[in-house]
C-alpha cells in the first residue's frame, strides 16, 4: 500500500500539487480549488495530530470496519464520500498559491514524523502505517478530482 511516508510518493504529490490553479474545475463534487486545498490542509493538520475532534457516533459502530476497508488495497476512494463536518470548506477565500505552499510544507513534514498515533474522528486510533495509507489516499484522490 502507498503512504504518504514514502519519499517518492510525497515528491509525486508535490509535483501534482504545483499543477493546481484558479482554473480547473472539478470531475466531482461541489468544491473549487482553493476549498479543496484548504479542506486538504485541514486534513493533514488532524492527520499530523494538531487538530482532534470528537469521536462520531457511527465511527465508533463501524469506524475500524470502514479503515480497514479503505486501506486494504490501491483502490482509489470512491467520489463525493461523507466528510467530517469540521473539514468541509463553505467559504471561497482560499488563496490558492499560499495555499499550495502550506499544503508542500505539509507534504514535507511526513518525512520528519517518528512512530505516533492518533485518534480518527471516524476511525478511531489509528498507527502511522494507517496513518500514512489514509493521508496517501485522501491526497490522491483530491488531486485526481481536479485531474492532476
Amino acid at each position: 500500500m502507498k503512504s504518504i511516508f514514502n519519499e517518492k510518493v510525497r515528491a509525486e504529490f508535490i509535483h501534482r500539487i504545483t499543477e493546481l490553479n484558479k482554473d480547473l474545475k472539478p470531475n466531482w463534487g461541489k468544491m473549487e480549488v482553493g476549498q479543496m486545498i484548504k479542506h486538504c490542509i485541514l486534513f493533514n493538520e488532524m492527520a499530523i495530530g494538531r487538530i482532534t475532534s470528537k469521536r462520531t457516533f457511527s465511527g465508533f459502530i463501524f469506524g475500524k470496519l470502514a479503515l480497514r476497508k479503505l486501506i486494504k488495497d490501491e483502490k482509489p476512494v470512491p467520489n463525493n464520500m461523507p466528510t467530517i463536518p469540521f473539514l468541509i470548506i463553505k467559504d471561497h477565500t482560499e488563496e490558492i498559491e499560499s495555499g499550495k505552499r502550506k499544503w508542500i510544507a505539509q507534504i514535507n513534514e511526513f518525512g520528519q514524523l517518528d512512530n505516533y498515533t492518533i485518534i480518527h474522528p471516524f476511525f478511531g486510533e489509528m498507527n502511522k502505517n494507517q496513518i500514512g495509507a489514509l493521508t496517501y489516499k485522501h491526497t490522491d484522490h483530491h488531486l485526481r478530482q481536479f485531474n492532476v
